[in-house]
């Protein structure tokens, strides 16, 4: 059971200090590919890296001095076997950890399960990039793999910014990646950096779409101006959407530059972070 605690709290631990290297060397200072690269792989080696044993210096030798044998006595004892307790606490500890795998896990399921309800009366067109799904329920329009949701009443001036917005996450596989984050934070959902991470990847995610449609010429104001008439209705978490919560961030993105001329720099700074857990956890 310690051993099991100690664990977490290596988890945690390797994770925050994960967070906290792309907090200050990569958010918005370095390219959004590198960003979603590096947010996708930090809860997996988060949880590896308490789990790796490296041998690094030569283990010490002792010698046991011999033993002197004793001559055997013969005697008898009453064996009493104790029984086992019915729920240990490690049985406890592993029924409330699935248990909060399935509830995060079926929250996910739903959200599929919603979205594929989206098509029933719905008028699908097949184009050679996506599938456009034109529902009549009020929804904010999003993308789920190859295929872009919209309601049947958006405006047609709105029409284009929506599906160069949503055709970016198709291009770039941001589906997937949301996905597999998501199955991520599932597995660890006991880790409030992995929900924190999961936020940050999708911030990274509608950066990255937002950057392409303005970097195809759409105009900056007209394109806000559709993202606000888009905030409402109905968007799942696991899809690529334009969400109220992001905004405010999204607006700064737009109007300001982040990049950073050391961009490499900043992605080769994380390499002694790695190192350095490396060797508290695992060497």
């Amino acid at each position: 059971m310690k051993e099991l605690l100690t664990y977490l709290a290596e988890v945690i631990a390797c994770s925050a200090a994960l967070l906290a290297a792309y907090a200050l060397l990569l958010e918005r200072r370095v390219r959004f590919g590198w960003c979603r690269r590096y947010l996708t792989a930090l809860l997996p080696l988060a949880a590896l890296i308490p789990l790796l044993r490296i041998p690094v210096w030569p283990g010490k030798v002792i010698e046991v001095a011999p033993t002197v044998a004793l001559p055997e006595a013969e005697w008898t004892a009453e064996v009493v076997e104790e029984a086992a307790p019915a729920v240990t606490p490690e049985a406890i500890c592993l029924a409330v950890y699935l248990i909060g795998v399935g509830l995060v896990a079926g929250v996910m399921l739903w959200q599929v399960v919603r979205i594929r309800r989206l098509r029933r009366g719905a008028a699908i067109t097949r184009t050679e990039r996506f599938t456009l799904v034109r529902t009549p329920q009020r929804i904010a329009s999003f993308s789920f793999f190859r295929s872009v949701y919209v309601w049947e009443g958006t405006p047609g001036e709105e029409m284009q910014a929506v599906l160069m917005h949503e055709a970016s996450h198709i291009a770039h596989r941001h589906t997937a990646e949301r996905l597999l984050m998501e199955t991520f934070k599932a597995l660890q959902w006991w880790n409030p950096v992995a929900w924190i991470a999961a936020r940050r990847l999708t911030e990274v995610q509608e950066f990255e779409a937002d950057r392409d449609v303005l970097t195809q010429g759409f105009d900056r104001e007209r394109y806000m101006h559709t993202i606000f008439r888009q905030l409402f209705g109905y968007s799942p978490d696991i899809a690529n959407g334009l969400r109220d919560s992001l905004t405010k961030k999204r607006f700064q993105m737009m109007t300001t530059n982040h990049t950073s001329r050391h961009a490499l720099l900043r992605v080769a700074g994380t390499v002694p972070v790695l190192a350095g857990l490396l060797c508290a956890f695992s060497f």
